[in-house]
């Protein structure tokens, strides 16, 4: 989506994108205030706000115009230009490389609508004037509060791959968005659907250390089941060797969570500990249940 130019066959190297958002915000709230400054950056939409607060005010006199963004959405035209496949051919030599020459093959620009919020449609817009941006750049062109910004980055960038309308530069595997991640169009997105609705993630994101507690939490939960699994199992079955209870409280447990037998062991060894376990005298790999 680049420089919003009428021509759409990318020249040379450059890749041209093209996006154009709807003419204002679709829900707007109005409140004795001033007209809110929320359109830092995005000048076409600008534009047409201060286009429809003249005709708001004038329509309501003594009224002023105030429009809620966490409440507007926007359809957004793009165009995205995939890169050139590898050339194909039937013909191949007894090295079985293709005798066609090295010419990519082109493929077609996918024409897509965008169902947006308003701060996505601000960040999408920000793509006609630059390759690359950071969150940090987003954030003081743009003044959308962090929060808010990192979770529209991450509807685009990081959720479900089918609506993967930007890219992170660097590496993968990291679920929280920094100030300084850098982010690009996703010329490889593809849909079968024309219109494509964006979902926005939760409200409530969390840090990273709140995705430790929770982890911890859940590790401390599953800890407490595996025991009960074992209990119930020794108390019915009074004696077992360890291959057989790992394998009953396994089956127990599949249709909730899939116990490593590491686990299983560590708390068996917990159990014998506590009194519930002991292990048989004349087998060390079998246990008995304590009354």
């Amino acid at each position: 989506m680049k420089n919003n130019r009428k021509d759409a066959t990318p020249k040379g190297g450059d890749r041209q994108r093209k996006a154009a958002a709807s003419s204002i915000p679709s829900k707007a709230t109005t409140k004795r205030a001033a007209v809110a400054d929320w359109i830092v950056g995005a000048r076409v939409v600008l534009m047409r706000a201060e286009v429809f607060t003249a005709f708001y005010t004038e329509k309501h006199r003594g009224r002023k115009l105030t429009i809620n963004t966490l409440l507007g959405h926007a359809d957004v035209k793009a165009t995205f230009y995939p890169p050139p496949k590898a050339p194909k051919s039937n013909e191949e030599d007894g090295s079985g490389l293709s005798k066609v020459g090295g010419e990519p093959m082109g493929r077609q620009p996918e024409n897509k609508i965008l169902q947006v919020t308003t701060h996505q449609m601000i960040i999408l817009l920000q793509f006609n004037q630059h390759n690359v941006i950071s969150c940090q750049q987003l954030l003081d062109d743009l003044k959308i509060p962090e929060k808010e910004l990192k979770r529209c980055l991450y509807s685009l960038a990081l959720s479900k791959s089918s609506q993967r309308i930007l890219t992170r530069k660097g590496p993968k595997g990291r679920n929280l968005i920094d100030m300084s991640d850098e982010f690009v169009v996703n010329d490889n997105f593809q849909s079968k659907l024309t219109r494509v609705k964006v979902q926005m993630v939760s409200g409530k994101m969390e840090s990273e250390p709140e995705i430790q507690e929770t982890r911890q939490q859940v590790e401390d939960d599953r800890k407490l089941e595996v025991e009960a699994a074992i209990v119930r199992t020794m108390k019915t079955r009074k004696r077992l060797s360890h291959n057989n209870l790992v394998t009953e409280v396994t089956q127990q447990l599949r249709h909730r969570f899939m116990p490593s037998p590491t686990i299983i062991k560590e708390r068996i060894e917990t159990l014998i500990e506590r009194e519930f376990l002991q292990r048989d005298e004349h087998d060390h790999r079998s246990y008995s249940y304590m009354a």
